[in-house]
C-alpha cells in the first residue's frame, strides 16, 4: 500500500522523492549542517536494532522442530525476505510519504503509548484515506498479540533450558503433560506487565530505561553469537570438516561474521553516543550513561574475553564438534555420528 500511495494510486498526487528535496531526507540532530545529518541518521540507525531483536531466536525452535535440517535452513532464508520485504522496503517506501517535519508525525511522537504513534498511520492520514487508519489500528493491535506470544515461547523456553542445565532454579524445569513449561511461562508473562509502565509519563522514563537495556543485551547476544560462529567455522577447518558436510552454511562464511561483528561493536558503542552531548538533562546524561555502558559492555568483555582464552587457536583441532547421535531406524541398523549443525560422517 505505501508503494501505490508513493505512486500516485491513492486519493492524493504521487509522492515520489519530493520529501527528499523538501524538507529533505535527513533530520538535523545535536548539531547543524552536514555533521547534524549524519548524527540524525547514526541516531536512526542504531534505534532500529530493537525492532529486528529476536530475527536470532530462531535456533532456539531447532529442539522442537520436526526436520530441522530441511525446516530450519528454509526458516532462516524467509527470515530474511520477510525482514527485506516488511522491514527495509516498508521503511523506504514511508520516508517518500511523510516528511520529517510533517504536524501528524509530531503528534504521533507525543501519543508515543497509543497506536496512534505508527508512521504508517500517518502516511494514511495525509494521503487522505477515511476509515482505514481504524483499521490499521486494529491490525497492530493484531500484530502486538503476535509479538507478544512469540517473545513468551522464546523467554519461557530459554528459562526452561537454563534450568536443565542447572543454571536457573529446579522449578523452572516442571512442564504439564502437553510439554509446557508452565513456571517459565508464567514467570515471562509477569514481566509483561512492565509494558503499563507507558500509562504514566514518569514511569515512562524508566520503561526507555529498560529498553535502552533490551537493546544493548540484544546486541551483546548477537557478538556472542558472532564470535562463536567465527571459532566454530575455524575449528571446522581446522578439523578439515567441509560445507557438502553441513545441513546448512552462512551466505558469507567467515568474512561475513568479521564484518557483521564489526559493525554489532560499533553500534554497541556508540548506540548512546547522545549521552555524550548537551541537551535538557544538562551536560552527561549519566542515566542513561549507566544503562548503555557501565551495566552491559564489563560483562560482554569478560564473557568474550573468557572464550577467546578458553578456545585458542591450539585448542581448535580438540573442540568437540561431533556427537552421537543414536536414530531410530527401521531396519535397525546402528548408531552413527553426527556432526552439530550438521549432517551425519559418511
Amino acid at each position: 500500500m505505501s508503494f501505490l500511495l508513493a505512486v500516485g494510486a491513492g486519493p492524493g498526487p504521487a509522492t515520489g522523492f519530493k520529501y527528499y528535496k523538501n524538507p529533505g531526507a535527513f533530520r538535523e540532530y545535536i548539531d547543524t549542517g552536514n555533521a547534524g545529518k549524519f548524527y540524525g541518521f547514526w541516531a536512526s540507525l542504531v534505534n532500529a536494532v530493537f525492532a529486528y531483536l529476536g530475527t536470532e531466536l530462531i535456533g532456539v525452535t531447532v529442539g522442537e522442530a520436526q526436520n530441522p535440517r530441511k525446516t530450519i535452513p528454509r526458516a532462516i532464508k524467509l527470515t530474511f525476505y520477510r525482514i527485506l520485504f516488511f522491514y527495509c522496503l516498508a521503511v523506504f517506501f514511508l520516508g517518500m510519504l511523510v516528511p520529517y517535519d510533517s504536524k501528524e508525525l509530531a503528534f504521533a511522537n507525543a501519543a508515543s503509548a497509543r497506536a496512534a504513534a505508527s508512521p504508517f498511520v500517518v502516511a494514511i492520514k495525509l494521503a487522505g484515506i477515511r476509515h482505514l487508519p481504524g483499521l490499521l489500528n486494529a491490525c497492530i493491535l493484531l500484530f502486538t498479540f503476535s509479538a507478544s506470544n512469540s517473545d513468551l515461547y522464546i523467554a519461557s523456553r530459554t528459562l526452561y533450558g537454563l534450568a536443565e542445565q542447572g543454571h536457573a532454579p529446579k522449578i523452572f524445569r516442571w512442564t504439564d503433560k502437553r510439554g509446557v513449561p508452565v513456571p517459565a511461562l508464567a514467570l515471562s508473562a509477569l514481566f509483561c506487565c512492565t509494558a503499563f509502565m507507558n500509562a504514566a509519563d514518569d514511569a515512562k522514563i524508566v520503561f526507555g530505561y529498560f529498553v535502552n537495556l533490551t537493546t544493548i543485551f540484544g546486541l551483546l547476544s548477537w557478538i556472542s553469537l558472532l564470535v562463536s560462529h567465527i571459532f566454530f567455522i575455524r575449528a571446522r577447518n581446522a578439523q578439515g570438516i567441509t560445507k557438502d558436510q553441513m545441513a546448512y552454511v552462512a551466505p558469507f562464511g567467515l568474512i561475513g561474521s568479521y564484518i557483521a561483528l564489526f559493525f554489532c561493536c560499533l553500534i554497541a558503542l556508540t548506540k548512546n553516543f547522545p549521552v555524550f552531548t548537551k541537551g535538557n538533562y544538562g551536560a552527561f546524561d549519566h542515566k542513561n550513561f549507566i544503562t548503555g555502558y557501565l551495566v552491559s559492555q564489563p560483562m560482554q568483555f569478560i564473557a568474550d574475553v573468557s572464550l577467546m582464552r578458553n578456545t585458542g587457536h591450539s585448542n581448535l583441532p580438540d573442540l568437540h564438534l561431533w556427537l552421537q547421535v543414536h536414530h531410530e531406524i527401521q531396519d535397525g541398523s546402528a548408531p552413527r555420528s553426527g556432526l552439530l549443525h550438521g549432517q551425519g560422517r559418511n
